[in-house]
């Protein structure tokens, strides 16, 4: 009967019936009966969420307003309905209040700090200095995600590819580069980090100073480095290598040239695409992990493609506008 009064369903002899049954019921008893019937009938099942304040608070003030409360009929009939005003009164403000203070903690809650994104183009480098000095090289085919300003008590960044960092030193408020599933934490260093999307391996490799390497979601550190110490992840079986790395190889792409020193076919051409914007497929995988040697100074794709096949024994053509496609039958 009340959630066809509220509705405006209610019949002119149910309305009647309606009042006959107010007016016998106790003043706790009235209370009690709005209250749960608020609470009962939301449809939300959070206990914080269940009722509905402000369309409980508008139904009310609608009838209100359209004068089908009649208080001095009420009171006439009902001669206990003064308390149930009250109380009913009370409990809207109550309800308004935890709606105000409800809205205001999910704004609040809400709230992000604004974003830069650096994203550079293939075939390119791009230099750039965050908002605490710290000074960043990007790679061909990088991107780099990073606040306006750094107000949280760690100073967070988000790399896609590869790039060299010289940290601001801060000893209250950690560096920390997020490359997917892995953190690499850092006070006030220089560092490289290689991972790409398209590379099966996240490489940490420190120039300067000391950072720590984590698990972005169960937090285990999978080594702390220093200078000289380079870390391979993994990013299928998360397995972690340590060793120690030829600094002037791993930040050679800086000054333009692509060394190669012992490297494997599949990590050339993943460098080159990024260089170059370009895609390949192989006829036989196993030439994969054919390895050789090479510097390229300056040299161009086509360059850098003629003098690899020539050390592997291979060919490679033009597949499509943007792929290519090395044939041979692998290294043994």
């Amino acid at each position: 009967m009340l959630q066809k009064y509220l509705a405006g369903t209610a019949s002119p002899q149910e309305l009647q019936e309606f009042w006959k049954l107010m007016s016998e019921l106790s003043d706790n008893d009235l209370v009690e009966l709005d209250l749960k019937d608020l609470w009962d009938n939301n449809p939300d099942n959070s206990p914080a969420d269940r009722m509905d304040w402000n369309r409980a608070y508008h139904v009310l003030q609608g009838k209100i307003d359209s004068q089908e409360f009649d208080f001095a009929r009420r009171i006439s009939l009902l001669k206990r309905r003064r308390h149930f005003f009250m109380a009913a009164a009370a409990c809207i403000v109550l309800f308004a209040s935890a709606l105000i203070w409800k809205t205001a903690f999910q704004r609040k809650t809400e709230f992000h700090p604004k974003e830069s994104t650096v994203q550079v183009k293939h075939g390119r480098h791009q230099t750039i200095s965050l908002p605490d000095g710290t000074i960043v090289t990007l790679n061909d085919g990088s991107k780099l995600d990073y606040p306006q300003a750094f107000n949280q008590s760690s100073r967070d960044v988000y790399l896609t590819g590869e790039a060299y960092f010289d940290v601001k030193h801060d000893a209250h408020k950690p560096f920390q580069v997020h490359t997917g599933k892995y953190i690499t934490r850092v006070l006030g260093t220089a560092f490289n980090i290689r991972a790409y999307d398209n590379d099966t391996r996240v490489s940490v490799t420190v120039t300067r100073g000391k950072v720590q390497v984590q698990s972005d979601s169960s937090k285990k550190t999978l080594g702390v480095l220093s200078a000289g110490d380079q870390l391979v992840i993994n990013k299928i079986s998360s397995e972690a290598s340590y060793t120690k790395a030829d600094i002037g190889k791993v930040v050679g792409w800086k000054a333009n040239d692509m060394i190669f020193d012992n490297a494997t076919v599949d990590e050339a051409v993943i460098a080159l695409g990024n260089r170059y914007g370009v895609s390949f497929i192989f006829e036989h995988e196993a030439l994969r992990s054919c390895r050789f040697t090479a510097n390229f100074a300056g040299d161009g794709l086509n360059q850098s493609l003629d003098i690899i096949c020539t050390l592997i024994n291979a060919d490679w053509v033009q597949a499509g506008p943007s792929t290519i496609e090395l044939k041979g039958k692998g290294c043994e």
